[in-house]
C-alpha cells in the first residue's frame, strides 16, 4: 500500500468491508489509522478489530472514542452496534442503533433494525417479560390474531 494516499486507503477499506472482506478492510484501516487517526477510521478500525480478532472491548472503546468526537455521525453507532451484536448483546445493539437515529436517519441502521425485528410490549407491563402469564397470554393473543 505504499505510495497510496490516505483517501485511497480509506476508500478501499470501505469497499472491501462492504463486500464482506473484513480481514482486508482491517489492513486498510490499520494503514489509514497510522497515517491519520480520524474518528471515522477509528470507528471502522475498532469494528474490524472486534470482528476479526475478537477484541470486543477494544473495538467498543474505539467506537465510543469516535462517538465522543463526532456524536452526530451514525456510522460510529452502526459500528458500535455491530460489535454488540457480535458479542451477543442484542439489547445494547438495538439501543445503540436507536440512539443514532436521534441524530440522523441512516439507511444502514434502519436495515439493521428491520433485520433484528422489534418485540411487542408485554401484555402485563407490571410483570417481567419472562413471566408465564405474559408469555402464554401473548402467545394466545397472537394465535387469535388480536396482537
Amino acid at each position: 500500500m505504499s505510495g497510496i494516499g490516505y483517501a485511497e486507503i480509506f476508500t478501499e477499506g470501505i469497499d472491501v468491508l462492504r463486500k464482506g472482506y473484513t480481514n482486508q478492510a482491517l489492513a486498510c484501516f490499520e494503514a489509514a489509522y497510522r497515517e491519520k487517526p480520524s474518528p471515522e477510521v477509528t470507528s471502522h478500525l475498532g469494528y474490524c478489530r472486534a470482528y476479526v480478532w475478537c477484541r470486543y472491548q477494544e473495538g467498543i472503546n474505539m467506537c465510543r472514542e469516535a462517538i465522543a468526537t463526532e456524536p452526530d455521525n451514525p456510522v460510529h453507532y452502526l459500528n458500535l452496534g455491530k460489535i454488540f451484536l457480535a458479542r451477543q448483546q442484542k439489547k445494547l445493539a438495538i439501543e445503540t442503533f436507536r440512539k443514532a437515529l436521534e441524530f440522523r436517519p441512516s439507511p444502514e441502521i434502519l436495515a439493521e433494525l428491520d433485520r433484528l425485528g422489534t418485540r411487542k410490549p408485554p401484555v402485563f407491563p407490571f410483570l417481567p417479560r419472562r413471566h408465564p402469564l405474559n408469555k402464554y397470554t401473548g402467545l394466545f393473543l397472537t394465535h387469535l390474531g388480536l396482537r
